[in-house]
């Protein structure tokens, strides 16, 4: 089995380093890293040459002529990788040495497995420990793993993303399912719901990769070391929104909605497909209600109730009819 590693640089000098040493102590060294870097202004690629010098497996180095964004730059170096395991990378983590071996002994033993995703520990910026791992944090428990065993993981994805790009591999050969990634969408989160839709998942809830936190993350986690909010404050502090982000969210759930409509008339012509993607367009629906709540809150009661009615709250808001209860309470920006 060829791994390869597609790594994406952006002014990472500082941390990039630790990660590059953490390939080299690999138990299973990689076949193959792909860098994209985005036009870096920093010593990244300095420090990507002299790595390729010293290491016996491939090396591309590919510089962008524009820069892409991050989305876009993974799109790229997934789209370079010849292996037939991609393993997604992040400049500013590190990983455990046996990450490489244990992920591919997972693909091995089952044939249908098409992505496996490893639980995350939360470092700071000297690798220390915040003594918390991303599936606490997410409260990604037993049960929400079992419904990624037991081929439920769309239903799952469709209220939030549990897949973080840093923990996940996935099969080469379902690279023309994820392409192109819509720029809409963060990387990990378009390739897990879209992955979810045509294979197993696998979870691994050993910590193989330290998920490191500092002020120049591009895509991070919320302090996990910050005074704990009663559950009083917490809810307050959530009054004061906007609707914005839900209108955003349903634009991209009608996006999805299309584009693999498209798609599956073309790639996949199966009835199953039609359920999943009624969820996605049921979401969107969803989502949009929401962001054209009235601005009197009375006036929202009638919207609310019939979300709630059609159990929509339940199946597609993160927290479910607390989230109703927001909705109704909450102070919109005008």
């Amino acid at each position: 089995m060829f791994m390869s590693i597609a790594l994406c640089t952006y002014n990472g000098e500082k941390f990039l380093s630790d990660q590059l040493q953490s390939y080299i102590d690999q138990t299973r060294p990689p076949d193959e890293l792909v860098v994209c870097d985005d036009q870096s202004e920093d010593n990244t690629v300095a420090l990507l040459e002299d790595f390729q010098t010293k290491v016996d497996f491939s090396v591309r180095i590919i510089s962008n002529e524009n820069n892409l964004g991050v989305t876009k730059n993974f799109e790229k170096a997934i789209t370079h990788c010849t292996g037939d395991i991609i393993v997604l990378s992040d400049q500013d983590d590190c990983w455990h040495p046996e990450k490489l071996e244990i992920m591919e002994k997972v693909f091995l033993q089952d044939s249908d497995i098409g992505l496996v995703y490893s639980n995350l520990k939360i470092v700071d910026e000297d690798l220390q420990s915040q003594d918390i791992t991303m599936f606490d944090l997410i409260h990604f428990n037993d049960d929400r793993q079992q419904m990624f065993h037991d081929g439920k993981g769309f239903e799952l994805l469709l209220k939030r993303n549990y897949i973080t790009g840093a923990g996940m591999a996935f099969r080469a050969s379902y690279r023309q399912n994820i392409l192109p990634i819509s720029p809409l969408w963060i990387h990990d989160e378009w390739i897990s719901i879209v992955l979810s839709l045509f294979t197993k998942f696998a979870i691994i809830d050993e910590t193989l990769t330290y998920y490191r936190q500092h002020s120049a993350n591009e895509i991070g986690v919320t302090n996990t070391r910050g005074p704990k909010l009663s559950l009083l404050r917490k809810f307050r502090k959530t009054l004061s929104i906007s609707r914005t982000a839900y209108q955003q969210h349903a634009t991209r759930s009608f996006e999805f909605y299309e584009q693999f409509k498209a798609r599956a008339s073309v790639t996949v012509v199966d009835e199953d497909y039609q359920i999943p993607m009624h969820y996605m367009y049921q979401k969107a629906e969803h989502l949009e209600r929401r962001a054209n709540l009235p601005h009197n809150r009375i006036a929202r009661i009638p919207t609310i109730i019939s979300e709630l009615m059609n159990n929509r709250y339940q199946m597609y808001s993160v927290n479910g009819i607390y989230s109703a209860l927001r909705d109704l309470l909450s102070i919109y920006e005008k």
